[in-house]
């Protein structure tokens, strides 16, 4: 998550790929030739002429997660683009998502990258608004486990050195026994293109977002019970009285049910996938 200087050299190298990820390499950008050898973001700026950025991937999934953390920032600019648009809106500038277009763009991403990964979701048990009732996220595999990873707001979430799933995070949200980690430094909200049915949240979002007692509040409300999306199908569990909860709150969103056991044993095995 740190920024550094990449400095030009001499030497011939390759033109730049117009593709956002690209392999470590010699290449040429500006008519400058540079050695993007370590995997993670680079920027490459001309003010007020062009602006270039890529991703140099080959493995190393933590500075790929980084490095999305940087292109994108909350708001609801951007929504309505397809995943080829966003890709090539990446490569000068940053992209302007809310947390279910963001997680899916990763996803896509990821995925075709070879990359083990999910959308996953929680949702609120409290009276609705109409706008901070639920959130999207990913569960990525590292280390040999699910690993629950918000990209909106650049972090994982860790308790007792170990970095939390879904299910973890969605228990430790109550005690507030969990700390947070940075995946990268970047700003996480473009306030003022946050605007959902001609009302801007830009001002209410970036004080939930500003600080981590606010975080925390904010996390208590919309991650108050885990939903895993598996093939379409939403999958939810907790104790037997939070279902009629559910029912009461989502007649309509057809939430499948499964007891805390059974939702460990199908999505918290062992394998990845």
């Amino acid at each position: 998550m740190d920024v550094t200087e990449v400095r030009s050299s001499a030497g011939r190298a390759a033109n730049l790929p117009s593709t956002l990820v690209i392999s470590p390499g010699r290449y040429r950008v500006h008519g400058r030739t540079y050695h993007l050898d370590h995997e993670g973001l680079y920027r490459f700026i001309i003010p007020g002429q062009d602006n270039q950025q890529r991703i140099v991937y080959q493995g190393d999934v933590f500075s790929l997660l980084s490095a999305i953390c940087w292109i994108c920032s909350h708001g609801a600019r951007d929504n309505a683009r397809t995943h080829a648009e966003l890709c090539r809106m990446a490569m000068t500038e940053k992209i302007i998502v809310t947390c279910g277009n963001l997680s899916q763009f990763a996803l896509d991403l990821l995925a075709g990258l070879g990359v083990p990964l999910r959308r996953v979701a929680g949702t609120t048990l409290q009276e609705l608004n109409g706008y901070n009732n639920g959130h999207q996220l990913l569960e990525v595999w590292l280390d040999g486990r699910w690993t629950l990873v918000d990209l909106d707001t650049k972090r994982f979430f860790v308790r007792r050195g170990k970095r939390l799933n879904l299910m973890e995070f969605c228990h430790a949200v109550i005690t507030g026994d969990y700390r947070f980690e940075l995946i990268s430094a970047a700003i996480p909200l473009a306030v003022g293109l946050f605007t959902v049915q001609g009302f801007d949240y830009g001002l209410w979002m970036e004080g939930a977002f500003t600080g981590d007692s606010a975080l925390r509040a904010w996390y208590r409300r919309v991650m108050m019970v885990p939903i895993q999306i598996d093939q379409g199908s939403w999958f939810t569990s907790d104790s037997p009285a939070t279902l009629s909860r559910i029912k009461k709150l989502y007649p309509n969103r057809g939430l499948q049910f499964l007891l805390p056991e059974e939702f460990r044993r199908r999505f918290y095995s062992l394998r990845k996938g």
